[in-house]
C-alpha cells in the first residue's frame, strides 16, 4: 500500500465512515447523537480501537478496489450494484473483526471529532498520518 499523507488519512476516515453506513439499510439505526457520546470518546477500549483500526484498513482497501469499477460503470443500475457489493464486503469485514456496524460507525464518528481517538484508530489501522 502506498504511503498516505495526513490528508489521505483524513480521507480514509471519511471513506470508511461512509461506506459501511450505506450498508446499514437493515438492522437497528441508532441516532448519531447518542447520550454520553462525548464522554465515550476517550473511553474507547484499546481492544475496540484495534478492531476498528483493522476494519478501517480493510474498508479503505475495499473502497479503493471498487473506485475504478464504479467510475467505468456504464449505467446507474451497474453503479448501484457495485456500490451494494462494496458495502456488503465492508459490512462482512467489519463483522469479521467482531464489530457491529453501529459500533464501527460510532467509533469512526467519534474519531472525526476527537483528535486523540483519531490518532489511536489510525495507528491501529497502520495508516500513516
Amino acid at each position: 500500500m502506498r504511503h498516505l499523507g495526513s490528508s489521505m488519512a483524513a480521507a480514509a476516515m471519511l471513506i470508511a465512515a461512509g461506506l459501511p453506513a450505506a450498508a446499514q439499510t437493515s438492522g437497528t439505526n441508532q441516532h448519531p447523537a447518542m447520550p454520553n457520546a462525548g464522554a465515550a470518546h476517550a473511553n474507547v477500549s484499546d481492544a475496540t480501537v484495534g478492531k476498528v483500526g483493522a476494519a478501517l484498513r480493510d474498508v479503505v482497501q475495499i473502497k479503493q478496489s471498487y473506485a475504478q469499477r464504479l467510475q467505468s460503470a456504464k449505467t446507474p443500475t451497474e453503479q448501484q450494484d457495485l456500490s451494494k457489493q462494496a458495502s456488503g464486503e465492508a459490512t462482512a469485514s467489519i463483522a469479521r473483526h467482531g464489530l457491529t456496524i453501529d459500533q464501527y460507525n460510532q467509533v469512526i464518528h467519534d474519531a472525526q471529532s476527537d483528535p486523540a481517538l483519531k490518532e489511536r484508530v489510525l495507528a491501529a489501522a497502520k495508516i500513516n498520518r
